[in-house]
């Protein structure tokens, strides 16, 4: 099926296990736990300004084609623990407030994180970035984990409020720290990766 629930707002919403040609939840807001484990989007995916007001569950989710959550709002844990991004994933100025757990995810296509903030812990070990990923000018402030990454990952200018956390970023970057005690992620090559643009603003289902 196709389903565009851009605006609704929805409670302890349960779409695990379904299977969905395109689905579009612009806006739309979530009370309770949002769970999506397991889902398989076989068209895009848009969450844009969607905001989760408790956990948010992307568990073992499938992604086929372009999914973004840009400028998303996860209030609890966001888990999208071993899910598949086959097509251009954007997370662009996305706010997790909470854990935000990718870990063995698999982003087949690039993946853009700028600007995202992550106050809580930043998990991304094991996950395979086959296309690259960018996270230019996010913000990490919890403990941060990319251990066992694969593919290209890009944090120049990334930003770590507390450098004492625990952090493991990818090898060839480290933390140069700032006046004000804070830090800024660098590699020993100055190559700034282009930004990637976030296309879906006001995306919607295509008409029949």
């Amino acid at each position: 099926m196709r389903i565009d629930l851009t605006g609704a707002t929805l409670i302890d919403f349960d779409f695990s296990h379904c299977r969905a040609a395109a689905g579009v939840f612009n806006g739309t807001t979530f009370y309770g736990t949002a769970r999506f484990n397991c889902v398989a989007f076989s068209g895009e995916a848009i969450f844009s300004k969607a905001t989760f007001s408790e956990e948010a569950w992307f568990d073992e989710a499938t992604f086929s084609e372009r999914a973004s959550f840009s400028r998303a709002t996860f209030s609890g844990e966001a888990w999208f623990e071993e899910a598949t991004f086959s097509g251009r994933t954007y997370f662009i100025d996305v706010a997790f407030s909470r854990a935000a757990l990718f870990s063995e995810a698999t982003f087949t296509d690039g993946a853009t994180f700028s600007k995202a903030t992550f106050t809580g812990r930043a998990l991304f070990s094991e996950a395979t970035f086959t296309g690259g990923a960018i996270f230019s000018k996010a913000t990490f402030t919890g403990e941060t984990a990319f251990k066992d990454t694969v593919g290209p990952i890009h944090l120049k200018g990334a930003r770590v409020t507390n450098p004492a956390e625990r952090h493991q970023w990818p090898p060839g970057w480290h933390v140069v720290k700032q006046p004000d005690g804070s830090g800024l992620l660098e590699s020993a090559s100055d190559r700034q990766p282009p930004e990637a643009d976030d296309p879906e603003a006001g995306a919607g289902l295509s008409p029949e």
